[in-house]
């Protein structure tokens, strides 16, 4: 419950932040593998507001996207990413 709440705390945070980025997007997802292995994913994206090569046919753009991942499981050397 306490990782929960941690996670809960950090999402808030970077809520917080994301409203005084432009154009930012905030994640939170949470599941459970079928070894009963619970996963907690936070991730912020951001659009790169620019383009490359437009063309008739179309155009080339992109965002940034970073996530925290953590696994609740019995092995907990490899819990974070």
């Amino acid at each position: 419950m306490k990782k929960l709440l941690g996670l809960a705390a950090a999402a808030a945070f970077v809520l917080g932040q994301a409203a005084s980025a432009q154009a930012a997007d905030v994640s939170f997802s949470a599941g459970q593998t079928g070894d009963s292995t619970m996963v907690y994913r936070l991730g912020l994206q951001s659009n790169w507001d620019a383009s490359w090569w437009q063309t008739s046919v179309g155009r080339l753009t992109g965002y940034w996207d970073g996530a925290y991942t953590y696994w609740d499981g019995d092995e907990t050397a490899s819990n974070h990413s």
